[in-house]
């Protein structure tokens, strides 16, 4: 698409949205209403969808009659809003057509929206993006590649945070020779960029040790240059069905810019709320404690979550995303995200324990889970030294990571 013809679609697109502000929202199952917005943001439930919850578009907005109303979007929809990096691209992308609104966002993301809410506006059809590999995303080593990516891929890409990514697409292809296999339709891509050098490292690293400490987590790869994180979504079952998330500033009833308001114990309260279950507040606990002892400090509210089927069925905590090392990054503050027993100071590993049994999570439970973190950080590290993605970094990412944790 060139220039030119890429500017007209756009102004294209945002016109269809200004002059029909409203889109028709879907859950993996059926219709569920319409979302629209004049004065204020309404979502009305279609009549058919009464009684049934698998067409309730969130756990805090279960059907009724009446319209919800609001002066900014509801939480569900807003979750995954662009943000940092990503927005300011889409903005770039579309300065010519005007300041693109929250529901051209939503319209746009179709096909590849994060959750089991999609949406569609009346008057746009959107031809699905063609696929990468799982291939090339590991092995390209050209510079300008994610770059092509963001060209082709960002304006679909409906994620918060900061950090530079986008959803890709991705072609069902065979497994590697390691036996990992690669059946996904399609993965979270992440740039390090330049702010925080070795950023994908660094993630790479927590996830491994993660994954080693035997959490919940999601395949993930990094790809042979190192400059890029690649990780399967978490919110589609086996089959591809998209699976409902909700991040914990949306549970809290807190948009994205109050993600840091709030404590590890909110998060606990609403894991009770909603899960009601010893292994659900061990899992949470667990996830906790991770970057508790990775000195993740920026680990908020929107970097938990809550994954489900559908409103009425069985609801987990979602598995571990995004958890990195922050304490290596001089300009970022040493200390947590939120607070802990009343305090942003990283618990010592007597306060993570006695965080856990306010929440009724065993003494015995939570000093083997703390220690099987610790066992992994130390066995991940001795493994990835051998790395050479990690033995060519030239900022020497994995030594800055144990000198802050093994000091």
């Amino acid at each position: 698409m060139t220039e030119t013809s890429s500017t007209e679609w756009y102004s294209h697109v945002s016109g269809l949205i200004k002059r029909r502000p409203q889109l028709n929202v879907y859950t993996s199952v059926d219709y569920a209403g319409v979302l629209a917005k004049e004065s204020v943001y309404a979502f009305t439930y279609d009549v058919s969808a009464q009684s049934n919850k698998a067409r309730e578009v969130s756990l805090g907005l279960p059907f009724r009659t009446r319209s919800y109303a609001s002066g900014d979007l509801f939480g569900v929809f807003s979750m995954n809003e662009p943000e940092g990096y990503l927005r300011l691209y889409i903005e770039d992308a579309m300065s010519r057509a005007g300041i693109p609104n929250k529901l051209l966002f939503l319209a746009l993301s179709q096909g590849l929206q994060v959750g089991r809410v999609s949406y569609e506006h009346p008057e746009l059809d959107l031809a699905p993006p063609s696929p990468e590999t799982i291939e090339q995303l590991l092995h390209e080593q050209d510079q300008s590649y994610f770059g092509r990516l963001m060209a082709k891929y960002a304006l679909r890409s409906s994620l918060s945070g900061a950090q530079p990514k986008i959803i890709v697409p991705t072609h069902i292809t065979t497994e590697r020779t390691n036996k990992t296999s690669l059946l996904t339709p399609s993965v979270i891509v992440k740039e390090a960029g330049r702010e925080f050098p070795g950023l994908s490292l660094n993630e790479y690293f927590c996830m491994s040790v993660a994954r080693e400490a035997n959490l919940n987590v999601p395949r993930f790869w990094l790809s042979d240059d190192a400059t890029r994180f690649i990780v399967e979504r978490f919110d589609r079952d086996p089959s591809g069905k998209p699976l409902g998330f909700e991040d914990m500033a949306v549970l809290a009833g807190l948009n994205a810019s109050q993600k840091y308001l709030g404590s590890y114990e909110s998060i606990m309260r609403i894991v009770n709320t909603y899960c009601a279950n010893e292994a659900a507040n061990q899992a949470m606990f667990e996830r906790i404690a991770l970057s508790a002892l990775l000195k993740d400090g920026d680990a908020h509210l929107k970097n938990f979550g809550l994954v489900y089927e559908d409103p009425g069925s069985e609801i987990l905590p979602s598995p571990v995303y995004d958890v990195v090392c922050t304490a290596i990054y001089p300009d970022l503050d040493r200390e947590l995200a939120l607070k802990m027993n009343k305090t942003h100071k990283f618990p010592s590993t007597d306060n993570l324990i006695k965080f856990a049994e306010k929440f009724g999570v065993q003494q015995e439970f939570a000093w083997e889970a703390t220690n099987r973190i610790e066992r992994a950080i130390d066995l991940v590290s001795e493994q990835l030294s051998q790395d050479t993605r990690f033995k060519n970094d030239p900022n020497r990412t994995l030594t800055n990571i144990l000198t802050v944790l093994r000091p």
